[in-house]
C-alpha cells in the first residue's frame, strides 16, 4: 500500500510539473498533464488525492481542445493496455 501511496503522490507532482514550462521547449505539456491526471484518478485509493486528480482534469480539460483531449485519452489507453 505504501508503494501505491508513493505512486499517487509522485503522479500528482508530475501533473503539476507538466503544467510548467518544459525544459528545452518553453511551453507546458498540458496533454501529458491531462493523461497523468486521468491515470492518477484510476490508481487513487485516497479520496483527497482522487479529488485533486479530478480537479486537475477539470482545469486542464476546460482549457484543452477536443483534439488534445482525444490525444490524452488515446495515450492513456496505450498506457493501460501495456
Amino acid at each position: 500500500m505504501a508503494a501505491l501511496e508513493g505512486s499517487e503522490v509522485a503522479t500528482l507532482i508530475l501533473v503539476k510539473a507538466l503544467q510548467q514550462n518544459a525544459h528545452g521547449i518553453n511551453k507546458p505539456n498540458y496533454v501529458k498533464a491531462l493523461v497523468y491526471s486521468y491515470w492518477g484518478e484510476q490508481i487513487s485509493r485516497d479520496n483527497k488525492k482522487y479529488l485533486a486528480f479530478s480537479w486537475y482534469q477539470n482545469k486542464l480539460g476546460s482549457g484543452s481542445t477536443p483534439e488534445e483531449i482525444h490525444r490524452a485519452r488515446a495515450l492513456l489507453a496505450s498506457f493501460t493496455i501495456q
